[in-house]
This record gives C-alpha cells, sequence and structure tokens, in this order.
C-alpha cells in the first residue's frame, strides 16, 4: 500500500462526502480515532468475528484466503474494520494537512506486536493521545498518528488478519454513502 496515495484518495472521498465542509480541529479528529478504537473493543467484547457482513463472517479477510467476491457492496463491520477504520481516519487527515505518511513510516523503527487485542487498543489510544499533547509539533503529531497506524498493520500480520483488504473494502464501502451520512454531531 502506497499510504501517501491512499492518504489522498481517503481524503478526497471525505471531501466529497461533506465531511470537510466545516473546519475540523485536531481534538475532534484524535477523539473520532479514539471512539473507533472503542468500537473495535466493544466488537471484541461482543464476541464479534474480525470481519463480517451483518452476521456472515468474511472468512477471506484472514491472510490465509483473500477471495473478496462475496463484497457486494455490503457495510463491513467487525473488529478489524473498526481498527481499519481508526487508520482511515488518521489517513483523511493526513492527506488534509499533506503528512508524508511514507517518510515517516521509515522513520519509525517497527516493532512487532504481540499482545492482547485490549493491550493493542490500549497502547493505540497511548499513540493517538502522545500526539495530541504535542498538538503544536508537526513531527511529534507524525510520530503519534503513524505509530498508530503502525501497531495496528503489525498486530494485524501477527494474528493473519490481512488489514490492506479490509481498509480498502470499508474505504469502497465509504465512497457509496449518501453525502453527509449518518447525521452525528462529530
Amino acid at each position: 500500500m502506497n499510504f501517501n496515495e491512499f492518504a489522498k484518495e481517503v481524503h478526497d472521498n471525505s471531501i466529497k462526502h461533506g465531511w470537510w465542509e466545516e473546519e475540523r480541529s485536531f481534538a475532534e479528529i484524535i477523539a473520532l480515532c479514539h471512539s473507533e478504537l472503542s468500537e473495535a473493543l466493544e466488537e471484541y467484547r461482543d464476541g464479534k468475528p474480525m470481519a463480517y457482513f451483518i452476521d456472515e463472517p468474511i472468512e477471506c479477510c484472514l491472510k490465509e484466503e483473500t477471495d473478496f467476491s462475496n463484497w457486494h457492496g455490503q457495510k463491513p463491520e467487525g473488529i478489524a474494520v473498526e481498527l481499519a477504520d481508526c487508520v482511515i481516519r488518521i489517513l483523511d487527515y493526513c492527506g488534509k494537512e499533506d503528512i508524508d505518511v511514507e517518510s515517516t513510516i521509515l522513520l519509525l523503527c517497527q516493532q512487532k506486536i504481540t499482545c492482547t487485542l485490549p493491550k493493542l487498543i490500549a497502547e493505540c489510544h497511548c499513540s493517538l493521545s502522545w500526539a495530541y499533547d504535542w498538538k503544536h509539533k508537526q513531527k511529534e503529531i507524525m510520530g503519534g498518528l503513524i505509530t498508530c497506524i503502525l501497531m495496528i498493520f503489525s498486530w494485524c500480520e501477527e494474528n493473519h488478519i490481512d488489514i490492506e483488504e479490509i481498509i480498502k473494502i470499508k474505504h469502497e464501502y465509504n465512497k457509496t454513502r449518501p453525502y453527509k451520512h449518518g447525521g452525528k454531531v462529530i
């Protein structure tokens, strides 16, 4: 995945769907990333699979099988889908701010994340909070945001989850959503 190109594509889609008609604060973006992580934890607590359509598991999201022919534009749900939503939100912000995600990834040392899902979520919350604490220093913001992405990718790889494909499916679904969908305050 070319993160810089995908960040621009995600951001363009957000603009087309009215998300950036109003200026969004960095605090709002971070809070929404935290929300996606919390949704992943809720899916986990409810015993949901990594990815599914309604009550139909997406077995193909595991790295052993990559056939997504059953997708048919349905809304994907699940633990990994919520992690993907967090990555998409971060990449949207990076696209807006023209942050060079690829260079930042090269600067950060990617470690393997071998832990439980709750620990991953806690670590991602910490990384996002760290980015927020340093909101006036671009390098630290990038480090916190990109560390969150790297932790999610590493954990998914360790657990044989094809997070890139899940992100692509969710992004394709997001393209089909109505203008200013959702109606939530934030």
